[in-house]
């Protein structure tokens, strides 16, 4: 079975998968199905799930993710995030992705907590469950993309802005910060804001800041290792993803790029152990393709 997010746009899958479903179609069937209540046994090493990523290479490469380096993973995420069983998720991100699909709702499911399950971002649906939530996963355009765009135009005098219709874009591609309804008020009874995927701006960081009293938890990852390093959940530092995350060893070769070693990483590509030996050091460190650096002090991952 292969969960894509539009079965319409994928004719190279169509045409090779035997089972290809689209996350509405999945969503649809799952509200009416009953729960299956066998359970299997399986070892830490079985794969669980084989998410495709295409990096910088172009073609998709299924990683495949074990049992093991899954709850690895989460277990350390809700030690680190500090997860209880009365914590409640708000989950808005694609169920396709590794941030949605596994990094957001393991930490949930590990900790016996409740989830808040949408099948996509919308301010509206933010702002009427933001109040009943303790945690919100999300990436930088959740929070901001519509005003920093609108800024850009208007700051720089782009022709952009010139050409179109910038208040209306605005208001089309508004993210929360741009709500008048998004304040600390709305927020008391929030704890976490995470953010991944992408980088989050310093201006971005401080601005929510100042209007929540919020700070963004920003954290580094990849759907090979799942989360890489976090900030630490009482220094929260703008512009950095913070420390390695569980028993994650970091270092940066000789080019700048991010080598790791974790339990929770991938055991290889699927049918594709020339790309799986190519990404390995001779030491068995993973080659991210990420560029990185480290505080001369250890204290701070870039």
């Amino acid at each position: 079975l292969m969960i894509t997010c539009d079965v319409s746009k994928d004719k190279v899958f169509r045409e090779r998968v035997a089972n290809i479903v689209d996350e509405k179609s999945l969503s649809a069937k799952a509200k009416s199905a009953e729960a299956i209540l066998d359970i299997e046994h399986v070892e830490s090493n079985d794969v669980a799930c084989v998410l495709y990523t295409s990096g910088t290479t172009g073609l998709p490469k299924g990683a495949m993710l074990t049992h093991g380096c899954l709850s690895t993973n989460a277990e350390a995420l809700v030690d680190e995030w500090r997860f209880t069983e009365h914590d409640k998720l708000l989950h808005m991100l694609p169920f396709y992705h590794v941030h949605g699909m596994f990094i957001s709702l393991n930490c949930s499911l590990f900790s016996h907590s409740t989830v808040i399950w949408r099948e996509r971002f919308s301010v509206e649906d933010s702002i009427k469950l933001l109040p009943s939530t303790t945690v919100l996963m999300g990436v930088p355009t959740f929070y901001s993309y519509g005003l920093v765009f609108f800024r850009h135009c208007v700051s720089c005098g782009c022709e952009v802005a010139a050409k179109v219709n910038a208040c209306s874009l605005h208001s089309t591609c508004s993210r929360l910060l741009s709500s008048p309804k998004f304040n600390a008020e709305l927020l008391q009874q929030l704890r976490l804001f995470t953010c991944g995927s992408a980088p989050l701006s310093t201006q971005l960081w401080k601005e929510f800041k100042s209007r929540t009293g919020h700070e963004i938890l920003e954290r580094y990852g990849m759907t090979e290792a799942q989360v890489i390093s976090s900030n630490l959940y009482d220094d929260r530092r703008p512009g950095t993803v913070g420390k390695p995350v569980g028993d994650t060893k970091i270092r940066i070769s000789d080019r700048g790029i991010v080598e790791i070693q974790s339990s929770s990483l991938f055991s290889g590509y699927w049918k594709n152990p020339k790309k799986t030996a190519e990404d390995f050091t001779e030491d068995k460190y993973f080659t991210t393709g990420d560029l990185g650096t480290i505080d001369d002090d250890g204290t701070d991952f870039y």
